[in-house]
Formats: structure tokens, C-alpha cells, sequence
């Protein structure tokens, strides 16, 4: 009999870009440091595949993955995802497949799980292996799940897709030292004093890099799993008895804004006031909170949603050049005077309106964008703005000409 198997594919999402200057839609991400609770089984913890899917308890990570095993029909495969328009490339060849699998010679390896909260979910990626049998290897893969409803589930988060390189191909006892940022080796050590940002490991960086360390020799013998290094290097060690040794860490890690749009202001937005048409012209727009008897010229503006809510970084001029943070509150619109994105408020309210198109819109102006770009972008589109931020703020001297005076 053929076999067939599947690996998760993983739904990578870019939010698409515009190339009017006037309404710049852009893929930004960010870094925030979240609490990671790193777990490895050391053996793999074997999972064996079942014939009822009542007998699964999807309450823990081993179950999602038994289920995922087991599926033997498109109901019970799609009732996986927490997407309830999720698709599989499962088809009934794949399920009668599972329903004659010898479950003594083919099962799953569990690895190594990265949990973490973000946005009040609890999310997780999943390292483990299939096992099959006349395949002399493991079939690696990386799932990302999240905990809803009492149960865990398929799901996926945007713009993830260095995190999966590096969970999926380093070394967990290499991934503890860079966790922690400490070593004793030489090699890992240097990386440790590349990819720490502010005391901690920053995953948005190794990705960066990545290419780089891959290309190392040395540096990818030392670092890499060994089973894409070596040919049959001891995959075939799984227990059911295994029991993961966790560690916590703080991590500096990658997520991206659900969406972010760039737009610059029009004559017409210049020398508006808290008159009968500055009422009519921004009538329940965020711009509205800003008027007041004096003029005052409106720049550009930042929109964008995090965890769920709109938020509006305007840049504009009355007597000075100023920025502030508007969210909106049930379509109220308001001032919002804390320190969350202070850094970015800061940032827009300084950079010229080109230069920040000109940056996420991969079209440098100069050298030195050109290398921000390379330093902070991705290939695939989108640019870190946590780093861009630090940048500029550490090199504002330099950098001087890219901003209004």
C-alpha cells in the first residue's frame, strides 16, 4: 500500500501594500517581550493513533496532535481548526489511508512546545515528528495551536513564518541557552550577543540572521538538529512515559498589526479650525478631537489595530509639530495620554511623511534607507517598526535630515 501524509501547512497572510502615497497600506510588525514557557521532552513524548475520536482529550497539546493523527474523515479534520472556514488538503485517499495504518510503526513524536499569551489567547507552536514506517527518517514539522473553549485547536498567527524556521530547525538545548542568554560555548555566545535586545532574546532578530548562521558551517553543526544534519541520526527514541522539563523565559517576539494604513493629509486638510466646516468635514473621524479655534495643518496619519482595537497616530502643526495617540472607544474618539506606542507617537511625529513611505514601502530613497530596509525588513514584504523606531532614536544625529526640524 502507498503511503501518503500530510504535514500542516502553514497560512502566511500579508497584508497587501498600496503604492499611492495618499493611503499606504503596509505590513508592520512589532516586538513586545512575552512571558514563554518552553517545554522539551527529552525523549519525545510518543503519541499513537486512535480509532474513535472521543477517546482524545484535546484539554492538553498531545491530544490536538493524537487528533490530527487519527483523522479518518473531513468532519472530524476540520473540527481541528479554530478557523471554522479552514480547508485541508486531506482528501479520502488520505483518510482510508489512516483507517489501514499499522499504528505500531507509524506515529507522531512530540518535541517541544512554545506557549505564550498574546491578546488574552493562550497560543503555542508545536515541534514533532512523524514516524512512518519504510520512511529511514523523521518528518519534521512545526503546528501553531491555541487554547479556546477547554480544548486546543489548529489556529495560526500572521507574519510567523521566522519564528517557524527557527523552533523548527534549531536545537532545543540551543534554544535554552539562547533563551536565556547564557552559554558556554563560544559559538552560541556570540549569537547570544546578537539576538539579546534590551536584556532579552529577541526571535525577530535570529530570524534576520538565520540565513547567515545556516550558511556557517560550524556555526549550523553546533546549532542545528541534528536529523537534518545527519541521515537516521536517533529519531526512533519516542516513549509514552515521557515527561517535559519546562523553563521560562522572557522573549522579545514578532507579531504582526492585523492591519496598519498609512495617509498623508491633502491642501485641503491644511489651516482647518473647530468651525461649521471643520465640524462637517470630520464629523466623527478621529481628526475631529484636534480642532480648536486655532488652525492648525494636519500632517499624516497612522491607523491601525492591535488586540482588537483601532488606534490613530495623527501627526499635525499649530504653533509646533506635534503627534498624538487617538483610539477609538466604542466610536468615541479620544486622546489617548499613556505611555502604550508612546515610542512610535514619537517617531511619526518627527519622521517626514515620504521617508516613512519610503520605508515601508521598500522603495529607499538613498543608501542609508536602503539599509534600514535590509537591516529591519522581511523579504516577503513589511518591516519591523519597533526596530526602525530604536534606530532613529540611536542614531537621530545622523539621521537628522529624515526628519521635520
Amino acid at each position: 500500500m502507498k503511503i501518503r501524509f500530510i504535514l500542516l501547512a502553514v497560512l502566511i497572510y500579508t497584508f497587501p501594500g498600496n503604492a499611492q502615497k495618499d493611503n499606504l497600506g503596509v505590513v508592520v510588525e512589532y516586538s513586545i517581550p512575552i512571558d514563554v514557557a518552553f517545554s522539551v521532552y527529552d525523549p519525545p513524548l510518543r503519541i499513537n493513533q486512535v480509532n474513535i475520536q472521543s477517546d482524545i482529550d484535546y484539554s492538553n497539546i498531545q491530544g490536538l496532535l493524537q487528533s490530527f493523527l487519527s483523522a479518518s474523515n473531513m468532519e472530524w479534520a476540520l473540527s481541528d481548526y479554530l478557523d471554522v472556514n479552514a480547508t485541508t488538503s486531506r482528501d479520502e485517499a488520505h483518510f482510508e489511508a489512516v483507517k489501514n495504518t499499522d499504528v505500531e510503526k507509524n506515529y507522531i513524536q512530540l518535541e517541544t512546545a512554545y506557549q505564550f499569551r498574546y491578546e488574552n489567547r493562550m497560543m503555542a507552536y508545536i515541534k514533532y515528528s512523524f514516524i512512518m514506517d519504510k520512511v529511514p527518517f523523521p518528518l519534521i514539522g512545526m503546528m501553531s495551536a491555541e487554547f479556546s473553549n477547554n480544548r486546543w485547536y489548529i489556529s495560526t498567527l500572521l507574519n510567523q513564518e521566522d519564528v517557524f524556521t527557527v523552533l523548527t530547525n534549531l536545537e532545543s538545548s540551543v534554544l535554552k541557552e539562547l533563551f536565556s542568554g547564557v552559554s558556554d560555548d563560544n559559538l552560541v555566545e556570540d549569537i547570544i550577543t546578537t539576538t539579546h535586545r534590551n536584556g532579552y532574546f529577541d526571535m525577530f532578530k535570529i530570524g534576520q540572521i538565520y540565513s547567515e548562521l545556516n550558511a556557517d558551517s560550524p556555526i549550523k553543526e553546533k546549532i542545528m538538529d541534528k536529523r537534518l544534519l545527519i541521515r537516521g541520526y536517533e529519531f526512533l527514541n519516542a516513549t509514552t512515559s515521557s515527561v517535559a522539563e519546562t523553563s521560562t523565559h522572557k522573549i522579545l517576539h514578532p507579531f504582526v498589526l492585523d492591519q496598519a494604513i498609512f495617509s498623508e493629509y491633502s491642501n485641503k486638510d491644511k489651516g482647518v479650525s473647530n468651525d461649521e466646516s471643520g465640524q462637517n468635514d470630520y464629523e466623527n473621524q478621529p481628526e475631529a478631537v484636534l480642532l480648536t479655534d486655532t488652525p492648525i495643518d494636519l500632517i499624516h496619519k497612522f491607523e491601525f489595530i492591535s488586540g482588537g482595537k483601532t488606534f490613530y497616530i495623527i501627526k499635525y502643526i499649530d504653533q509646533d509639530t506635534k503627534a498624538v495617540l487617538i483610539d477609538n472607544d466604542n466610536g468615541n474618539f479620544v486622546i489617548n495620554t499613556s505611555d502604550q506606542f508612546s515610542a512610535w507617537v514619537n517617531f511619526l511625529g518627527k519622521i517626514k511623511s515620504d521617508v516613512f513611505i519610503s520605508l515601508f514601502n521598500n522603495a529607499p530613497q538613498d543608501a542609508t534607507l536602503q539599509e534600514i530596509i535590509n537591516s529591519f525588513g522581511k523579504e516577503d514584504g513589511g518591516i519591523n517598526l519597533d526596530l526602525v523606531v530604536d534606530y532613529f532614536e540611536q542614531n537621530s544625529a545622523d539621521l537628522n535630515s529624515y526628519f521635520d526640524n
